[in-house]
């Protein structure tokens, strides 16, 4: 059986082009998620699959906000 390749939250977020903290927003919300987690030094490491990948990017052109940032004011 071949083993999935599985990416980091860093890797993820660049490849799906968002912020971290925005990913990271959206797990905690329970938005989307990684499949497999993983405990080192006290920390949780995030191990995304393929299909988690095409989750947040299902998610994110439903509900992502392309202009970014807050509105020019009009002069």
């Amino acid at each position: 059986m071949k083993a999935q390749r599985t990416y980091s939250t860093k890797q993820v977020a660049q490849m799906v082009g968002i912020r971290r903290a925005t990913l990271h927003k959206w797990q905690k919300a329970g938005k989307v998620g990684a499949s497999h987690s993983l405990g080192l030094n006290g920390n949780r490491i995030w191990l995304w699959t393929d299909a988690d990948i095409r989750a947040v990017r299902r998610y994110k052109k439903a509900h992502y906000w392309q202009g970014g940032g807050r509105k020019k004011k009009k002069q």
